[in-house]
């Protein structure tokens, strides 16, 4: 991750550290919430953010910007549903975190659907295969399903290096 990109000082996990935004001690608290310029582009600042956030295993963090490229994309077309699809990702990240494995498979399925879908229209989206997303999408949905999604196992581990 490039060194100009700053991380929160911890991944917000719902009901173990306060609320980013809402409560004043939160990593975020005052801070502006994303948003994203038009026209949508790999390059955007806010999205290389949202990027580095999901690598990092900042999950709560980068579905929140993928909510705002969803948002600005309109909420459909190729690019809004691969928005929505890395935000369902990152939303089964933070189940997995909370060790609610049922919820993270349904949501890493969900997202795999909506990457197929996608990838049978459009074969790349901000800068990514979606193939590529397909892939990662369908692994993330196997390890949850199968038990991978143990809380004391790094999630880092069960989701791996995404396909930016």
């Amino acid at each position: 991750m490039p060194p100009s990109i700053p991380l929160p000082a911890w991944a917000f996990v719902p009901g173990h550290r306060p609320h980013p935004r809402r409560d004043p001690r939160g990593h975020s608290y005052g801070a502006p919430e994303p948003s994203v310029t038009l026209p949508l582009d790999a390059a955007d600042p806010t999205i290389a953010r949202g990027r580095a956030l999901f690598d990092a295993g900042y999950y709560w963090e980068a579905h929140e910007v993928f909510e705002a490229v969803w948002i600005a994309a309109g909420r459909s077309g190729a690019v809004a549903e691969f928005a929505r699809a890395v935000v369902q990702l990152a939303a089964a990240g933070v189940k997995t975190r909370q060790g609610r494995r049922r919820g993270a498979t349904r949501l890493a399925g969900a997202a795999h659907g909506r990457l197929v879908a996608v990838a049978a229209t459009t074969p790349h989206v901000l800068g990514s295969t979606v193939a590529e997303w397909v892939a990662f999408a369908e692994a993330v949905e196997a390890r949850c399903e199968t038990g991978a999604a143990d809380p004391d196992l790094a999630v880092e581990c069960l989701f791996g290096a995404a396909p930016w």
